[in-house]
């Protein structure tokens, strides 16, 4: 459907343009101005795909319409309707892309020629530009294939720099579908999937991002597995790099050294306290589902050696263990409340390191000589 703009300052001559369009099935979309100023007017709140107008006019006459219009609506079919048969003015209008040249009073038959070849016009336009628009989408649609399989950016640019600019990758993010075995996912609380979903741009397609979980510095190795999967056409599950187990979307067999200390490096870690801080330790890795493979409690610190789930942030481990450690020995103990200032067991910094198989043996070492060196 095509929008009709009839510019002539006297009003039957606009209702018999109107009445032409009728005659064809054209009853919609035909607005009206009485000069060229009004028409421009129009121009600025709709758009106007064919211009019926005529030459002499108040204010603005339809060639400087013309000029107006080929300058800041090109594109737009335009037919001047005049009593005047003089050259100057054809040639005027032919260098403004004028479709046609009517003379009045119009012939109805050369009027229902001239609106059905512009029609035609139109519509072909539509559909070559449609088809462009496929053509382009396919090619969009080949290039991102191409370079999920690893062809480069660069090499892509090259060959079709005359037909596509490589800048539209820009609006596309990156994502990654991840499939546990183990449902990592469906074991995530709902506090954590809604603080994640709130800083990420990442999405899933199942129940608004409920089965959703990703947090940069916990999913690096996942997507390093994928990356060495892809790019370096290597088994997903034999690879080893840095003692971590790569299985089908996540990363097991995660272990880590912790150290932290007491407050102010105070010496209350000892005599029946250190094995109570080992029970309760040992209690914490029970119900929270991580494994300690070694433990050395010295007076002012402590050493793990923990195995845990590819779920667990571990400074949320530490967080708890720190935490409920801390509550259950001012209970036993109200007197380390004195000892310690403020009332805190911890300084609240820590150690963390990533454990690989060439260095848990020498951890392990270090942890069991812990007591033989403060003898």
């Amino acid at each position: 459907m095509y929008t009709y703009l009839i510019v002539d300052d006297e009003m039957i001559e606009r209702k018999g343009i109107r009445m032409l369009l009728s005659w064809m099935n054209i009853r919609e979309n035909i607005l009206e101005a009485s000069n060229g100023e009004e028409a421009l007017e129009v121009f600025e709140k709709e758009k106007i795909d064919v211009l019926l107008t005529d030459i002499n006019m108040p204010f603005m006459d339809g060639i400087e319409l013309l000029s107006r219009i080929h300058e800041e609506y090109p594109g737009t079919e335009t037919v001047i309707f005049s009593g005047y048969d003089e050259f100057s003015y054809a040639k005027k209008a032919i260098s403004y892309g004028v479709s046609a040249y009517i003379l009045k009073p119009v012939n109805p038959e050369e009027f229902k020629k001239v609106v059905g070849e512009i029609t035609e016009k139109l519509a072909k336009s539509e559909r070559e530009e449609k088809r462009k628009d496929e053509s382009m989408e396919f090619l969009r649609e080949h290039l991102l294939y191409l370079m999920v399989n690893g062809q480069s950016r660069s090499t892509m640019q090259e060959k079709t720099q005359m037909l596509l600019d490589m800048s539209f990758v820009r609006d596309f993010c990156r994502m990654v579908l991840l499939e546990c075995a183990n449902n990592y996912f469906e074991q995530v609380n709902s506090e954590q999937i809604e603080n994640c979903a709130s800083h990420s741009r990442y999405f899933s397609d199942e129940l608004d991002a409920q089965n959703f979980y990703q947090k940069e510095e916990q999913m690096f190795d996942v997507f390093l597995c994928i990356w060495y999967t892809i790019f370096m056409k290597k088994d997903m599950f034999t690879i080893n790099k840095n003692g971590l187990s790569y299985g089908r979307g996540y990363v097991n067999s995660l272990q880590y050294h912790l150290v932290w200390c007491t407050k102010y490096r105070k010496k209350v870690l000892k005599d029946e306290i250190d094995v109570e801080c080992k029970e309760m330790l040992e209690s914490l890795a029970q119900e929270y589902k991580f494994q300690i493979l070694a433990m050395e409690v010295m007076p002012d610190h402590i050493h793990l050696l923990v195995d845990c789930r590819p779920q667990f942030y571990i400074s949320d481990m530490i967080k708890i263990m720190k935490g409920n450690l801390a509550r259950q020995m001012f209970l036993l103990h109200p007197e380390l409340k004195k000892e310690l200032w403020g009332g805190h067991l911890w300084n609240p910094s820590y150690c963390a390191v990533t454990v690989s198989d060439r260095s848990r043996e020498q951890v392990l070492a270090y942890i069991e000589g812990q007591k033989e060196k403060s003898r």
